[in-house]
This record gives C-alpha cells, sequence and structure tokens, in this order.
C-alpha cells in the first residue's frame, strides 16, 4: 500500500476539527446563561422562556 495525500490530510483535518470544536467549548463555557432577564429590558424579571 502507498502512502496518498489522503493518508495525512485526513488525520491533520480530525486534529484541527477536534482543536477548533475546544476552543469553541471553551469561549461557550465562558457565556453565563440565565432564565430570569435582568429587570430594566421590558419583562420584569419574568422568566425569559415560556
Amino acid at each position: 500500500m502507498g502512502f496518498s495525500v489522503a493518508d495525512a490530510v485526513i488525520p491533520a483535518c480530525a486534529v484541527v476539527g477536534i482543536a477548533f470544536a475546544l476552543w469553541q467549548w471553551f469561549l461557550v463555557a465562558k457565556v453565563k446563561v440565565s432564565a430570569y432577564a435582568p429587570a430594566g429590558n421590558g419583562v420584569h424579571g419574568r422568566p425569559v422562556f415560556r
């Protein structure tokens, strides 16, 4: 079996994809999610999702 470009590109793309997924995970982990809206935005502290 000969070495082809796909033998190098596929694992490289997998590594890039995993790194990108981890980067997104760290970004999203910094976002604070709340079920209640802060005062002053028109919903007066009621749940945002109904």
